[in-house]
């Protein structure tokens, strides 16, 4: 039977809705794998620029990654999910910081005027690893990355 697990605002509006199947213990690590999904691409991203690839095929992951960091990533989720699954208080302050510092880049990835090996792209890297790390997975370089890996964000 599937479950519904839904994150509000402030104003009781609904943010996000996680539909599981299964016991409340399993809702756990299927949102822990959609922050690992993210920031898989944010990795991606690091790693097709690291590679020099077109701006067109990082552009594709930069949108998508715009559109959830919205969701995922905004302040109220991240604090709604923190206590019911135990996120410390450390992993949200990387996660926030992690949003901080990459919404800019994604807005000059959208608007084409991405820097190629800019330098903040390896602190984002830093921070997402470590994130990796806080939530249990192991850490992830970008020459692990296939082009063609399948980062979908249908993880339920």
């Amino acid at each position: 039977m599937s479950k519904k697990f839904e994150i509000k605002d402030f104003n009781n509006d609904s943010l996000i809705i996680f539909y599981y199947n299964g016991n409340d213990s399993e809702k756990i690590p299927k949102i822990k794998r959609h922050i690992y999904n993210l920031i898989n691409y944010i990795l991606q991203i690091i790693a097709m620029n690291y590679e020099k690839e077109g701006i067109d095929d990082i552009c594709e992951y930069a949108e998508t990654l715009d559109e959830e960091l919205g969701f995922i990533f905004h302040q109220e989720t991240i604090n709604a999910i923190s206590k019911p699954y135990h996120f410390p208080l450390f992993v949200r302050e990387k996660i926030y910081l992690l949003r901080e510092t990459i919404s800019p880049m994604i807005n000059n990835t959208l608007g084409n005027k991405m820097k190629r090996n800019d330098p903040d792209w390896v602190k984002v890297s830093q921070i997402a690893q470590e994130i990796l790390k806080d939530i249990g997975k192991e850490q992830i370089t970008p020459r692990e990355f296939l082009k063609t890996e399948n980062l979908s964000m249908d993880w339920i």
